[in-house]
């Protein structure tokens, strides 16, 4: 579980905290999250796919590269996860 001070809106604002629709519902009611996101839940899987999707969909490196910085803006244990699953050597 995650362990900390911060409450709300401010784990949603910190990129470090947010997991976004991956907070299941007893981290919601921990972490005072529920009415803050949609209602439903997805996991982390799910949302990797979805990023992908996206990101697959962007014109051209720039605009990957950009799309990617803006997920670590928001939500860096997603991105971290997208990166760790789609490395190639």
């Amino acid at each position: 579980p995650m362990n900390t001070r911060r409450r709300g809106v401010d784990i949603l604002h910190d990129p470090v905290w947010n997991k976004d629709l991956a907070f299941e519902g007893h981290e919601r009611d921990r972490l005072g999250l529920r009415g803050l996101l949609p209602v439903s839940i997805q996991s982390i899987e799910a949302q990797v796919q979805r990023v992908l999707r996206e990101l697959d969909q962007e014109s051209d490196d720039i605009h990957k590269n950009l799309f990617l910085s803006d997920l670590q803006n928001r939500n860096e244990t997603l991105f971290n996860r997208v990166l760790v699953d789609n490395v190639r050597s």
